[in-house]
């Protein structure tokens, strides 16, 4: 007959049935008096688990492709914004009323750029509608 081992812990009984099982493999001692063991062995059992369902999610279901909200975005919008955060950090820095000064004109000068984007994209969008819906190109309409 095999020995019987505890698990000493206030653990729900799915962990004891798992404890149970780490001890009658391991069997080094017939009293398991290390709560932090059984909670360890309860992380990694969960882990594994939610690993499992997510690898087997991206399988089925794929990766769906993230989507570029504002096609007029470009590299050098990203460049203004690069100039409003180092700005502001230099604010929060040392919150001296020149940095303050220096921050309010980039953030003006990043705003009216991509205002500026923004309004010749939707021209754009705006004239391209307009010539579809003259030579009546109902698939390019939409």
């Amino acid at each position: 007959m095999s020995d019987v081992y505890v698990c000493v812990c206030a653990c729900v009984s799915a962990c004891v049935c798992v404890c149970v099982t780490f001890m009658y493999r391991h069997r080094r001692s017939r009293l398991l008096s290390s709560p932090y063991l059984c909670y360890l062995v309860v992380t990694n059992s969960w882990e594994n688990l939610k690993e499992n369902i997510q690898t087997s999610a991206k399988e089925s279901l794929g990766l769906q492709e993230s989507k570029q909200n504002k096609s007029w975005f470009d590299e050098k919008c990203l460049g203004f914004l690069d100039q409003r955060k180092w700005a502001k950090m230099q604010w929060i820095q040392d919150p001296s009323q020149s940095n303050v000064d220096i921050l309010n004109n980039v953030s003006r000068e990043v705003s009216r750029h991509f205002r500026d984007k923004k309004n010749a994209y939707l021209r754009a969008k705006i004239e391209e509608l307009e010539t579809n819906s003259n030579i009546q190109n109902i698939r390019d309409f939409l």
